[in-house]
């Protein structure tokens, strides 16, 4: 951190504005500068300005009492620690400006502004604002006040106590550290480290040991006597639980068959019902199978005339086309007739056009003449016109430049008269006020004598509002005299009522039992623990045995599902053999059909003629020479037979896999189930005899299992009601405590308030004394004042010979002042002003007479200059109006472009009509060939219509033969071939679904039969569902009357368990509090204190030794004789001798010199020590150095120079003439009259 520049205005003595640079020379150069000055000159002032622009405070402010608010002019006050009292008095604002380098390389401008309202000396003052700019791109940091001075501090790296210990070290602190207390010392460190962390732990560490041993006392007191069952009755107990358990045991085996028994009963029940629903089905899949043959019929007849869908598609193809080639034979006509029509009107076009031509040829020949004389005519025109334009601009010239003289002229003689009315107006001002010359011209002499009795004034005004002040401040502190007499009476009465409150608050809270209210709620607690264990206990055994019953219920549905698999897998075993011989038949009936459908029959039937006996069969007739052979038709349905039974085939093997599927996951998950019922079994026996044993089953023996839940909720909510009865006892004892110690906080803060009152009333007696003596000193200086007023105003007289001006003077000091000022200024001004018009009313006349030469001159110049451009003018104007009567004046390359681009559009027409015409020629042709073209398709299409529809009709007269049944035609054909191969694949599966469902409802039913059969195979008792229902409520009965005998002995057991272990347990809690307690007062004993000093002063002796470390380094190039120790286990300092041997010596026996170098390395050390973080490098010392004998100030100079060449810029303070004379750069502030100083840098 670097100061660079210190700026401030209207800063206490510091009138104006001053300004000192760093950068400049010479304080750039100098390392070492005294600000040098008289006392009271405003030295300290620049040391504010730097604090306040940076930290809105400075060292004096701190210092500052709080008594009471201090005048500031009129009846406004400002409190003592208010930063604007650093602004002058009688002024309207002021400023503090500090620029400087952070700790991030940037360099910073920090600036506090005070203000009055409105600006004024008389305004109230309001807030002070601080504002920080960023001087490499002038951007603001920060917004409001405090987030300003955050930033500033954030990047300075110093707080403000930092701040003064490591730039600023104020006058008269040095031998305070050196000197003080080890207590205050430790304060001091602990402030500069921020260690306040160790005061803390040691305050903690006091405390902790304390709250531990009451902790044990509290263990200690709850021991009580607790019996435990004796041996003979305990093994009476544990043979009547066991007894009861082995019971318990068989009745639950016995229990498990019979619910067994009860869930063959129910499962045989669901078999018959699902074998009467599989005999429905397959009755209701016969009948849909029975009332779909017709619709088979349909079916057969629509698949079998897919054959003649391809030639009936070639007939519509052929329909089609035939029509569109009719429409193009038409619209082909209609074009030959267009093409036509455009070729003659084309040809009556290119006539009209060419005549068009040869018309605008004629007329470009005839204009030549006109066009050859407007070429002439404007040549002339053109040789002409420079001289024209030459004559007009020197008439305007000429006529100008006579306007400007004349007007020039005119505005001469105008201001003469103007200045020679002004001249006589001043004179005439002069002569009237010839009493203000004295006045005047003497002003400077007046003005001091004005502001000397002005300041007079002023402090006498002061002075009287302080007498007034003083002495209604008499008033005051004798009220607070008798106010504070008062207080002390009343802080007597309160501190007795306090300490009666105390003895009531102690006798009350004696009368709480706190070890029997401790050990009544850890039984509570303890009883509603196993509650809730218990509670626990029984909800896991009712989820297990709801597992083992889902487990079971499974079983049966899995062995079931086994069952089912198992006589599908036979009945696929059966229908498997079968299928595959109908695949075998179906397909040595495909290979025949393909045999008579083979390439050499085809070739045979292609060659029959008509009229021929066949060479085969001898017939003269041949019905499938045309259209398909009904061996086709044979193929295709033996090629879908081979398909069906394929299918079918493959169907068999997909269920026949997926039956063997079913049987293996139900084997895999019947023995995971076994798996997990093992364990289970385990855990379900285990939970019941633990269940068993709770104390609290022989209370549950006439409880419901279902009502068991309910029962836990009540028992748990009573102890918790008896629980809360005990907090609610505790809670009282408590706010009993409160009481005490709030009546406790109440006595000690009456007994402060009664020492406090006995103080104030000690300290209004002594205001009162000193305002007294502050009146007497306050008269005096009011007679002083007023004998200095008025030797100044006795000065003044001359200036106002023959008048009575003390009285409006003394009026208002200020406004006569200002009036005299104006007048000595006004007639100053108008003086001058006289001096001037004189000189300026002799240069006009010189100018005037110069104007009239040369007006005449440029009149004579205007009249030449007319008469030439008249003669040019009018042999210009005689050519323009010839040309102007060929072609009305049109420019001639106008006029031929006109003519050649008649011409030439009239060619391009007759090239484009041309090209017109040949395209409609060339159209017409193409016209015609394409109407022939499209006749002679017609012809075409024509003969393909008529074979494709005989190739039809001979396919619907070698159906109807091959087919028995109705005749089919083309519009049946038609209806037939509208369903397409969607509507063929749906039915198809629609009709094969039919099927399907009345093999799968057959299957299903013997399947149920099956099923039943083996389930009653299976039966294991004869006995009916009521007879073993019968016996399963008697087994549940003697189950309970076990359990409960079983439940009455194990709480017993668990009781006397429960007292043995209560003891057991409280003595080990003993055990380990005992152990933390003693490693707290171990701690306690080293380090803990009740107010955090031993901690504290403890860790500040290694603070102490760095702070050493820092003030020996600077010690050393101070003196080397000496060097600072601390006393050992201690924060007291000693001086280690080392001229004398290194003898150790108190820091008390140093000399005046001594102890300031000693206090002076200590104050660097303690710089260094607040700021190690960041490097400083300015460094001021304000230290009153008067006091010190020539050899010490010798000594300290020399240490100031050592600081210099370690590199800060070093800033002392000093009006000592042996020390400013010595420093050879240096910051003066000289003092002037009216309390004001100015500020000067000065190398000497």
């Amino acid at each position: 951190m670097k100061i660079l520049a210190i700026r401030g205005k209207n800063l206490a003595s510091l009138a104006g504005e001053f300004a000192i640079d760093f950068r400049e020379e010479p304080l750039a150069s100098a390392g070492l500068f005294a600000i040098a000055g008289p006392t009271g000159s405003g030295k300290s002032t620049l040391l504010d300005a730097l604090c306040l622009a940076l930290y809105n405070n400075t060292p004096r402010l701190v210092k500052a009492g709080v008594q009471g608010p201090l005048p500031d002019g009129g009846d406004r006050t400002i409190t003592p620690r208010n930063p604007a009292n650093v602004l002058r008095r009688g002024v309207g604002e002021g400023f503090a400006e500090v620029d400087f380098v952070g700790n991030d390389g940037d360099e910073y401008r920090a600036r506090w502004i005070a203000r009055r309202a409105g600006g004024k000396a008389s305004g109230d003052l309001q807030q002070v604002k601080i504002s920080l700019i960023r001087l490499s791109d002038h951007q603001p940091v920060g917004s409001v006040r405090t987030e300003t001075l955050d930033e500033i501090k954030q990047r300075i790296g110093l707080s403000f106590e930092q701040f003064t210990r490591a730039v600023l070290l104020a006058q008269n602190e040095f031998a305070a550290f050196l000197k003080t207390d080890e207590n205050d010392r430790a304060v001091l460190l602990q402030t500069l480290t921020g260690l306040e962390a160790y005061t803390g732990i040691s305050i903690r560490a006091f405390e902790r040991a304390k709250a531990e041993q009451q902790a044990l006392q509290a263990l200690t007191s709850q021991l009580a006597g607790q019996q435990p069952l004796a041996a003979e009755l305990r093994a009476q107990r544990e043979q009547e639980r066991d007894g009861a358990q082995a019971e318990a045991v068989t009745l639950e085996q016995r229990r498990i068959e019979l619910d067994r028994q009860y869930q063959w009963h129910e499962t045989w029940q669901k078999l018959k019902q699902a074998e009467q629903q599989a005999l429905e089905s397959v009755q209701q899949a016969r009948a849909a199978q029975d009332h779909a043959v017709s619709r088979h019929a349909y079916f057969a007849q629509v698949e079998a005339v897919q054959e003649a869908r391809p030639l009936l598609t070639k007939v519509d193809d052929a329909a089609t086309e035939i029509a569109i080639s009719r429409q193009a034979v038409s619209d082909a006509e209609k074009t030959l007739d267009a093409a036509r029509k455009t070729q003659r009107e084309a040809n009556e076009i290119l006539a009209k056009v060419q005549q068009r031509v040869a018309d605008a040829e004629q007329a470009r020949t005839a204009a030549n003449p006109d066009l050859d004389r407007a070429k002439a005519l404007e040549t002339e025109i053109k040789t002409l016109a420079p001289g024209h334009a030459a004559a007009l601009k020197t008439r305007n010239e000429t006529r100008d430049a006579e306007t400007t003289t004349q007007q020039t002229l005119s505005a001469k003689q105008a201001e003469q008269r103007q200045t020679a009315q002004a001249l006589q107006t001043v004179q005439d001002w002069l002569a009237a006020h010839e009493t203000w010359r004295v006045l005047a011209e003497s002003w400077p002499r007046w003005e001091v004598l004005f502001n000397d009795a002005a300041t007079a004034q002023t402090r006498l005004g002061g002075i009287e509002r302080t007498l007034g002040a003083h002495r209604q401040e008499q008033q005051q502190k004798q009220q607070a005299q008798e106010q504070a007499a008062a207080a002390f009476a009343k802080a007597k009465v309160a501190f007795q009522t306090a300490e009666t409150r105390l003895q009531t608050a102690i006798r009350e809270l004696a009368g709480f039992n706190t070890e029997e209210l401790a050990a009544q709620r850890i039984m509570a607690e303890t009883q509603r623990h196993q509650l809730e264990n218990v509670e626990k206990l029984w909800r896991a055994l009712a989820d297990s045995r709801t597992r083992r019953q889902q487990l079971d219920d499974e079983i049966g549905i899995i062995q079931d599902q086994m069952a089912q698999a198992e006589a599908g897998l036979t009945q696929l075993l059966t229908e498997k053999p079968i299928t595959t011989v109908r695949l075998e038949q179906a397909e040595k009936a495909l290979k025949a059909a393909e045999a008579a459908c083979a390439r050499n029959v085809e070739t045979l039937r292609e060659n029959l003629e008509t009229g021929s006996p066949c060479p085969v069969c001898g017939a003269l007739d041949h019905p499938y020479v045309t259209g398909d052979a009904p061996s086709h038709a044979l193929l295709i349905a033996f090629k879908n037979e081979v398909a069906q039974c394929r299918h079918a085939l493959e169907s068999l093997i997909k269920q026949e896999s997926a039956q063997q599927t079913t049987l293996n996951n139900s084997q895999q998950r019947l023995a995971a189930i076994v798996k997990e019922r093992e364990p289970l079994i385990i855990t379900i026996n285990r939970d019941t005899a633990a269940w068993n044993d709770q104390p609290v089953v022989a209370e549950l023996a006439t409880v419901a299992d279902a009502d068991y839940l309910s029962w836990f909720s009540a028992k748990i909510q009573h102890v918790q009601h008896q629980l809360e009865t005990l907090i609610q006892q505790e809670n009282a004892q408590h706010q009993a405590i409160k009481i005490r110690d709030k009546a406790q906080v109440d006595r000690n803060q009456a007994e402060q308030k009664h020492s406090t009152a006995r103080d104030g009333l000690s300290a209004a007696q002594t205001a009162l004394d000193q305002i007294i003596a502050a009146i007497k000193v306050a008269t005096d200086r009011h007679i002083d004042a007023a004998q200095q007023r008025n030797d100044r105003l006795t000065a003044l007289n001359p200036a106002f010979s023959g008048s009575d001006w003390r009285q409006a003077w003394e009026t208002n000091p200020d406004a006569f002042y200002l009036q005299q000022q104006q007048r000595a200024n006004e007639w100053n001004q108008q003086h001058k002003k006289a001096e001037d018009l004189q000189t300026r009313f002799s240069t006009l006349i010189i100018e005037i007479n110069r104007l009239s030469e040369k007006m005449t001159e440029k009149t004579a110049q205007r009249q030449l200059a007319a008469d030439n451009f008249s003669t040019i003018n009018r042999t210009l104007q005689d050519k323009h109006e010839q040309r102007k009567n060929l072609f009305n004046g049109r420019p001639v390359a106008e006029v031929e472009s006109g003519f050649d681009k008649v011409v030439a559009d009239a060619r391009t027409l007759r090239q484009q009509q041309d090209q017109a015409a040949q395209k409609a020629r060339d159209d017409h042709t193409q016209a015609v060939t394409a109407l022939n073209l499209a006749q002679q398709h017609v012809v075409e299409i024509d003969k393909t219509l008529e074979k494709a529809r005989i190739a039809m009709n001979c396919w619907i007269t070698a159906f109807n033969q091959y087919y028995s049944g109705k005749s089919l035609d083309l519009p049946q054909l038609r209806a037939l071939l509208n369903h397409d191969h969607d509507w063929l694949k749906l039915e198809r599966s629609v009709l094969q679904k039919l099927v399907d469902d009345v093999q799968r409802a057959e299957t299903t039913f013997k399947v149920c039969q099956s099923q039943r059969e083996d389930h009653e195979r299976q039966r294991a008792s004869p006995d009916s569902l009521d007879a073993v229902q019968a016996v399963q409520q008697q087994i549940s009965a003697a189950l309970t009357t076990a359990r409960s005998r079983h439940h009455e002995a194990a709480l017993d057991l668990r009781r006397d368990d429960e007292r043995r272990k209560a003891t057991a347990t409280l003595q080990d809690a003993i055990a380990k509090q005992a152990a933390t307690t003693e490693i707290w007062e171990k701690l306690n004993s080293l380090i803990g204190s009740s107010d955090g000093k031993k901690f504290r002063n403890y860790a500040q002796q290694f603070t102490l030794e760095v702070l050493l470390g820092y003030a020996n380094h600077h010690l050393a190039n101070l003196s080397r004789r000496y060097r600072l120790e601390r006393v050992p286990e201690t924060l007291a300092l000693m001086i280690v001798d080392q001229d004398m041997g290194d003898e150790c010596r108190s820091v008390h026996s140093l000399s005046g010199g001594e102890s300031f170098l000693v206090s002076l390395a200590l104050a660097l050390g303690l710089a260094s020590l607040s700021s190690n973080r960041i490097r400083v490098e300015s460094l001021f010392i304000d230290e009153g150095f008067g006091s010190l004998d020539a050899e010490t100030l010798r000594v300290a100079m020399d240490a100031l120079d050592h600081l210099q060449a370690q590199g800060r810029k070093v800033g002392v303070i000093s009006h000592v003439q042996e020390m400013t004379e010595r420093i050879g750069v240096q910051i003066q502030v000289q003092r002037q009259f009216g309390g004001q100083s100015r500020v000067e840098v000065r190398s000497i």
